[in-house]
């Protein structure tokens, strides 16, 4: 319809000139075929009859920008309501790890820093999680630091573990920020991983502990961030 496709464009123009990034509008639950706007009960239907995990976790980060008020603040209290009780259906942990190693299967670099095991999807998994288990009000934002410290807090995570895992939450988001920054793809190419060892390591080399190359300090980082996140799961019950 030509009105939809005027809708999509202006959609894509604004998110671009605001510079808020590529927005997928073929990333809906159902695929390309799934209408561009729901009502709230069409949500209700979907979650509660074909939402996978991976999806109520990405939507417990869902917050109200801009538009209508009331629609956003109305859409805001029925994930509330939903999510929780949809996440702790079944064997939630079981589902969790085997989302979590789905997303593994994916990482196919040493260099990962998003889908590997200790990988930015460990952080986020345990902050959803903990949301969805009304055991956060928010899933901590860019800075998640004070939503860390409060997991060890309620017996969640161990003494050193909000330490550890902001300090690789904001070491992942720059090395992710500043290969895009120079319009170079990652996890490298095998042909750039030299320059990348030397890049990051002048960059920030003096975030990350230890001794060793700069790979060999990430992927350390990497194990701490994921004997966390098994902590984690084993702690939240």
């Amino acid at each position: 319809m030509p009105e939809a496709a005027a809708a999509v464009r202006a959609i894509l123009e604004g998110a671009r000139a605001a510079g808020v990034g590529p927005v997928d509008l073929r990333l809906r639950g159902e695929g390309e075929g799934a209408p561009l706007v729901r009502t709230l009960a069409s949500y209700e239907t979907y979650f509660e009859s074909r939402a996978g995990l991976w999806e109520i976790l990405a939507y417990s980060k869902c917050r109200f920008i801009c538009g209508d008020v009331g629609a956003g603040r109305a859409f805001e209290e029925m994930l509330g309501g939903a999510l929780p009780d949809l996440f702790a259906r079944g064997d939630w942990k079981a589902e969790l790890g085997r989302s979590r190693e789905r997303l593994e299967s994916l990482s196919k670099s040493p260099w990962d820093v998003k889908h590997a095991p200790g990988g930015l999807y460990d952080m986020d998994f345990m902050l959803s999680a903990a949301c969805l288990r009304r055991l956060l009000d928010s899933p901590g934002g860019p800075a998640p630091g004070g939503a860390f410290e409060y997991l060890r807090a309620v017996g969640l995570l161990g003494g050193d573990d909000p330490a550890i895992l902001s300090r690789a939450y904001r070491l992942f988001w720059t090395i992710e920020h500043a290969a895009a920054l120079h319009g170079i793809p990652y996890p490298p190419l095998p042909e750039r991983e030299e320059f990348f060892e030397r890049y990051l390591g002048r960059l920030l080399g003096g975030s990350l502990p230890g001794a060793g190359t700069f790979l060999e300090r990430l992927r350390s980082a990497r194990e701490d961030v994921r004997s966390a996140f098994a902590r984690f799961l084993e702690a939240i019950g």
